[in-house]
């Protein structure tokens, strides 16, 4: 039962974004307080299940010379430490946020590949964010897709995007702890 509603989601999902197989998802996100102790998540989830042996946590090295928080600094330093390792990218990544955190993932994306070898263009790679307010959809070429509640592409992406949130705040606040105790 489980796993045919994972393939209904699935399918449902290739057909909504146009993409030919998705067994690899990855979401990310990021957690701080007012810009302290910052965290990001890297969540994947292969054929719609969490396979948490490939789940990273980051600690954000950016500091906003404001001292406030910077979303969008912090994401892209993320997926920057993420496309720099040899791990084989995702046929999806799904990124946590509206146009702005889409944007900034896609700039790192493009700026990676023209430093690399690797091909990594924006072109190759197909990333979305998911805006939590109205559980909307935003692609890399400006469309906005609006899904039923009751979409089966809709509920993995909302799942990617929960455990992607959860896992970054759990590592949030363990530094917060960690940093209390000294």
């Amino acid at each position: 039962l489980i796993s045919d509603r994972r393939n209904q989601e699935l399918a449902d999902l290739e057909k909504i974004l146009r993409i030919s197989h998705i067994s690899k998802i990855e979401g990310y996100d990021i957690s701080n307080t007012s810009g302290k102790l910052a965290t990001g998540s890297q969540v994947v989830f292969i054929n719609g299940e969490p396979e948490k042996k490939f789940y990273r946590r980051y600690k954000i090295k950016f500091t906003s010379p404001t001292g406030g928080p910077d979303d969008y600094a912090m994401l892209s330093e993320v997926i920057s430490r993420r496309l720099k390792s040899d791990v084989p990218l995702p046929e999806l990544f799904v990124i946590d946020g509206g146009r702005g955190q889409l944007n900034a993932a896609i700039s790192v994306i493009a700026s990676e590949a023209k430093q690399s070898s690797r091909n990594k263009s924006s072109d190759v790679i197909k990333i979305i964010g998911l805006a939590k307010r109205n559980e909307e959809i935003y692609t890399q070429n400006g469309e906005i897709i609006r899904l039923s509640k009751n979409s089966p592409a809709l509920h993995l992406l909302q799942r990617l995007r929960d455990e992607a949130h959860r896992f970054s705040r759990k590592y949030h606040f363990y530094l917060r702890k960690k940093n209390m105790l000294e």
